[in-house]
């Protein structure tokens, strides 16, 4: 039984299962093979009946002929109610607590087969920063135009300094990466260690940071690891009600301070939100009354310089991602006209020092957001394939 740790749709799933049944095959030491199997999308792509257009599940359905073919297998499409054994075993699996017999085989596959390069294996060295170093240090790049291209775009942000990978940060100048042990080790020790307080999932995300570390999956593992602290679960306190005024915590206000010289139409608060102050020189226009009167209406500061200093120039969620475009590019939301009209808390009690700081800390996790709406583009593109040309 196999539990996949990561998103996946119902056909990718099909096949992860096929291959990792047809390895625990060969590892038993099986000769020839006859797959009865109740996916008939799946068996049809494997015998050659249907026609696979996705080029990630093309990926799939090579790994699985090739496995299939070393077996000398044969794969046959049978009736669900023929597979019902398989049918419940599934259902427990994605049960949240799962309760394994012993006489059942099980583990938890943690990437899919497919992306081999973010593969590690059990009792190996290799993680998620072997294909980085490999390339900075060999130039080494893997099979495939994309993937390649996505590793060198992937690359140009990290740094090899005395050996040792490090990841060009927006809060901090390198961010030392760390392998899934040294993680490990490192969120033990800030949350429970010598100078550690138990602190919550995000204020533990804050302190790593500053303390100058990184690995991808840095919100989720600190989440996972304060949820299954046993001091945390034993004593912390179950009050219903806070003993003083609750203190908010804000997302930051991207591009609160703009620059401008002479432009065309006025369309930028369109794609960019609006901004808190706008930074300009004297020319009439700006410093005029159908200007100020715009800015007014929209809650907007007009702060005049000097034409001869120029230092002192300083939306709705995609179905296929789940997330803004503006939240994927910056990591945060834009101010849109509504906060103005009523303002919000972070329009309210705007501080430009914690504003910086907090936008630079969104960037530096903003990688997992990315990689997860990758995800979920690529399953509503085979979800989108799957009807139009079925």
């Amino acid at each position: 039984m196999v539990r996949l740790d990561f998103p996946t749709t119902n056909n990718e799933a099909e096949y992860e299962a096929l291959v990792a049944g047809l390895d625990l095959t060969k590892v038993v030491g099986a000769a020839s093979v006859v797959i009865y199997y109740d996916s008939q999308v799946v068996t049809n792509q494997v015998n050659g009946d249907y026609e696979c257009k996705s080029k990630r599940m093309k990926k799939y359905l090579e790994q699985a002929k090739k496995r299939v073919d070393d077996l000398q297998g044969k794969i046959v499409q049978i009736p669900r109610e023929e597979n019902e054994q398989a049918y419940r075993l599934a259902k427990a699996v994605s049960a949240e607590h799962m309760v394994i017999s012993d006489k059942v085989l099980s583990f938890i596959q943690l990437s899919p087969l497919i992306e081999v390069i973010n593969m590690q294996e059990i009792g190996s060295k290799s993680h998620w920063t072997t294909p980085i170093v490999s390339c900075l240090k060999d130039g080494a790049l893997p099979n495939g135009k994309e993937a390649a291209r996505k590793l060198k775009v992937q690359v140009a942000r990290f740094v090899l300094i005395k050996d040792v990978l490090h990841k060009r940060g927006f809060s901090r100048p390198y961010l030392r990466c760390l392998s899934p042990e040294e993680a490990n080790y490192v969120m033990r020790e800030v949350h429970e260690g010598i100078c550690g307080n138990h602190s919550r999932s995000r204020l533990l995300v804050h302190k790593l940071i500053r303390a100058e570390y990184y690995w991808p999956t840095t919100q989720k593992d600190t989440q996972a690891y304060v949820k299954t602290c046993d001091k945390c679960q034993r004593f912390n306190n179950a009050v219903r009600q806070p003993s003083e005024e609750l203190t908010l915590i804000t997302t930051p206000w991207p591009f609160a301070q703009w620059g401008l010289d002479i432009i065309g139409p006025f369309l930028v608060a369109a794609r960019y939100g609006i901004p808190r102050v706008l930074v300009s020189d004297n020319g009439k226009q700006f410093d005029n009354d159908s200007f100020k009167d715009f800015c007014s209406q929209l809650g907007i500061k007009n702060h005049y310089s000097s034409p001869a200093h120029p230092q002192a120039n300083g939306t709705t969620a995609q179905t296929p991602t789940g997330e803004t475009l503006f939240w994927l590019a910056y990591g945060s939301e834009a101010v849109i006209p509504a906060e103005v009209g009523l303002t919000s808390y972070r329009v309210d009690y705007h501080n430009e020092e914690k504003n910086d700081e907090a936008m630079r800390l969104q960037l530096d996790l903003l990688d997992k957001v990315r990689a997860t709406a990758e995800q979920r583009l690529a399953r509503y593109q085979d979800l989108m394939a799957k009807h139009y040309n079925s």
